[in-house]
């Protein structure tokens, strides 16, 4: 009876907050057009029709999306007859969803949390299973997938300390939410930990290991990337990877300095959002650097200081091309990007000191020294600057991080195992 009053209370502070959740969408619809489409899907009205009955994937932004893309792969080879819908949130992940499955799949946004959108959402696709990639926590949607009987797995689950801290204090909320979720596969026995702090159900958290860690590398990708290396195979590439608007400076400003001793480098920005493109290519000329802009097709020449990777969905062409990852999202208070994939090339890896998002899997790297943690821009500097001078001890380090990869893969047939315990 607490936890419906709750939820009550709860579903009408959503509603009284909707024009600011539209002045929100407005506001980011500045910068990224997108955010103004489809609004509608984001209140559970759909514009057209779609099948019932099958399995629904949520995964809220590309980093989920592109971890859960060996476990939509199964799930397509092994139940083709089955509606596959995947849910996101962002714009940016709607975009690759469409250029990674295109109509194999079904695509929506997954509705907002009000009582009314949620039931929309759940009669119109009314789901055998409900997939929620790492930890999405909605006490609508949960409530009432729980009433139609639906079964949710909370897939590559994890909870930081941090979070933990804050669901405890309010944990009279959050279990009886928990409940609602039929089975934990936590990224770790910490992960399990936490989530059995909040009373959920120990019998019900399955420790299954990292999906992330089961990265697939496209091999049209890094073949197409090994035939224009051949074209420039003297220079040192080193990309800075899903760098966001207050890290550019720092790239750019670290890229100046190491062409003062290796005028032949070249750099690769590529940014995590779309609407940094432009933002990104202009800080470059502003400072004297020569660029290519990769959607453009313009040619990378011998004198061409940067190449923006502004296109979506390619970054292992982009990892391919490099000799050494700098990792971003972790120069800011971002806490940091999925290192797995430079990883699994066998890159040399440098990260920034601001990776909590990422706390176990830079710790297994650390301890194996499979990858390099800087703390400042001096760090970053002295540190490419190394692999500039010492690339057979880079390449090591890199191979160490692609023997740590191997060697912790296996976590999508586990999940697997649990997933065809609801679907027929």
């Amino acid at each position: 009876m607490r936890y419906n009053l709750l939820r009550y209370l709860y579903s009408l502070l959503l509603i009284g907050l909707t024009p600011f959740i539209l002045l929100r969408l407005l506001w980011r619809s500045l910068r990224a057009p997108d955010y103004r489409r489809r609004v509608t899907e984001r209140f559970g009205f759909y514009a057209q029709t779609f099948l019932h009955g099958g399995i629904c994937l949520h995964a809220v932004s590309v980093g989920e999306l592109m971890a859960a893309r060996p476990l939509i792969t199964r799930i397509q080879a092994e139940f083709p007859h089955l509606p596959l819908t995947i849910t996101t949130t962002t714009p940016t992940a709607s975009m690759q969803v469409k250029k990674i499955f295109a109509d194999t799949v079904q695509h929506v946004y997954l509705p907002y949390d009000y009582p009314g959108a949620v039931q929309r959402f759940i009669k119109i696709f009314h789901p055998q299973l409900m997939i929620i990639m790492e930890t999405e926590i909605w006490p609508n949607l949960y409530h009432y997938l729980n009433q139609a009987q639906i079964p949710v797995i909370m897939a590559n689950a994890r909870l930081a300390e941090k979070s933990l801290r804050g669901y405890k204090r309010f944990k009279f909320f959050f279990a009886p939410i928990l409940r609602n979720v039929t089975c934990i596969s936590a990224q770790s026995a910490m992960d399990a930990d936490h989530f059995a702090q909040l009373t959920y159900p120990t019998q019900q958290i399955k420790i299954m290991g990292n999906i992330k860690y089961d990265v697939v590398v496209p091999a049209h990708l890094v073949e197409r990337a090994q035939q224009l290396r051949k074209v420039w195979p003297e220079r040192f590439v080193w990309i800075a990877s899903s760098t966001h608007a207050a890290e550019e400076a720092l790239i750019i400003s670290t890229l100046i300095t190491i062409k003062k001793q290796y005028p032949q480098i070249l750099c690769i920005i590529a940014p995590r959002h779309p609407e940094c493109f432009d933002s990104v290519a202009e800080k470059c000329r502003a400072q004297g650097l020569t660029l290519a802009r990769y959607s453009l097709q313009e040619e990378v020449t011998l004198t061409t200081d940067v190449l923006i990777a502004d296109v979506m969905g390619e970054l292992f062409f982009f990892y391919a091309l490099s000799d050494v990852a700098v990792v971003c999202g972790s120069f800011a208070p971002i806490g940091g990007h999925n290192v797995l994939e430079p990883a699994a090339l066998g890159l040399p890896i440098i990260v920034g000191p601001q990776m909590f998002n990422f706390k176990t899997i830079l710790a297994d790297f650390l301890a194996d020294d499979a990858l390099y943690q800087v703390h400042d821009a001096q760090e970053l500097l002295t540190r490419l600057l190394h692999c500039l001078a010492h690339p057979d001890e880079a390449q090591r380090v890199g191979e160490r991080a692609h023997q740590l990869v191997l060697m912790n893969q296996g976590a999508v047939n586990k999940v697997w195992e649990e997933v065809v315990k609801w679907v027929h």
